[in-house]
């Protein structure tokens, strides 16, 4: 059986999610309107900003818990 967080664990982050895209997007479209500066926003560049800030998530998550993890947690409370 999959287990699924609740969703008390997902809402602020995926409430995170959709006001940083909101605001990157009105951003871009304020200085289009301001300085006529043409933006671009291209598919592969929010794929790769995408996949850096994922592979960053994923690493310093998992990193600190891999090496908790190994520790003796008497051991670990009692230099803490």
């Amino acid at each position: 059986m999959i287990r699924r967080p609740p969703r008390s664990k997902l809402f602020p982050y995926t409430t995170l999610f959709r006001s940083g895209v909101l605001f990157g997007v009105g951003a871009a479209l304020i200085v289009n309107v301001v300085a006529h500066f043409p933006i671009y926003i291209q598919p592969w560049s929010v794929l790769l900003s995408f996949v850096v800030c994922t592979v960053t998530g994923v690493f310093f998550g998992w990193y600190p818990a891999k090496k908790a993890a190994q520790l003796d947690p008497i051991e670990a409370i009692r230099y803490e």
